[in-house]
């Protein structure tokens, strides 16, 4: 295969201290990118060459494009739906509220509609405090993974596999649509007991699961009696329908 590329050129010396989302929306003509530090969008429709900076109250980690001038900014501990024409503000959505020194970083809109975004430790500090999210198109917000220092890069293969990464430890995720499944269908098709009412730290014989089903191919022999069967089943659940 054949890949034609070509010398990179400054089109917009915007000074910038830490561009991030570069989101090229066709029916726009225009280039949309940001400054997180400096709180501000920049637009350059590149069939007229005008230019435009849009003031943003919060560090913004990215933008990503609703439907005519209908934006949704991923910011710090805020999704916001907002009209860039006028600025008005349609719908707010709180992300960890908890965690005031986080910071939503780079998020992307799959073929699917929904919207993977992540957050990070913004003073950087050494911690995985950033988790990885998936909006759906109800506007319903899914937790779908934890521990990393910097959530970013979302890219999309198809409708159904795509990748992420870590910045800060140097690693590439890839399908995890795919393994939710597979973790789903292997505990769901496994032969082991699951709990019913019973006290899963007092039980001797009788306790909900095992780690055959999910990490071992043989019973567990360190007396692990915590591990749920049906809990295991309830997120993978949760985790499949975020994806449809």
């Amino acid at each position: 295969m054949n890949i034609i590329t070509s010398k990179p050129k400054v089109i917009w010396n915007s000074k910038t201290i830490l561009g991030e989302g570069t989101l090229w929306v066709p029916s726009h003509n225009s280039i949309y990118f940001v400054d997180i530090k400096k709180k501000k969008i920049f637009t350059l429709n590149v069939k007229t060459n005008k230019r435009r900076i849009i003031k943003i109250n919060k560090e913004i980690g990215f933008l990503a494009h609703i439907k005519k001038d209908i934006f949704i900014l991923g910011l710090q501990s805020e999704l916001r739906i907002v009209n860039l024409k006028n600025k008005e503000t349609i719908r707010s959505i709180p992300i960890e509220e908890d965690k005031p020194l986080n910071r939503i970083n780079d998020g992307k809109i799959d073929p699917k509609g929904r919207l993977w975004f992540g957050t990070m430790d913004n003073p950087e500090r050494s911690i995985k405090n950033g988790s990885l999210y998936c909006l759906d198109k109800k506007l319903n917000i899914h937790k779908v993974d934890t521990k990393y220092y910097i959530t970013n890069g979302p890219a999309f293969i198809n409708a159904e596999n795509f990748l992420h990464t870590d910045s800060r430890s140097k690693i590439i995720y890839k399908n995890f649509e795919k393994v939710m499944k597979t973790c789903f269908d292997l505990i769901s098709e496994c032969n082991c007991k699951e709990e019913s009412n019973i006290d899963q730290e007092s039980a001797s014989d009788e306790w909900g699961g095992c780690p055959k089903c999910t990490f071992t191919t043989n019973y567990c022999q360190t007396k692990n009696k915590n591990l749920s069967k049906k809990s295991a089943l309830d997120f993978f659940s949760i985790m499949c329908s975020a994806s449809k």
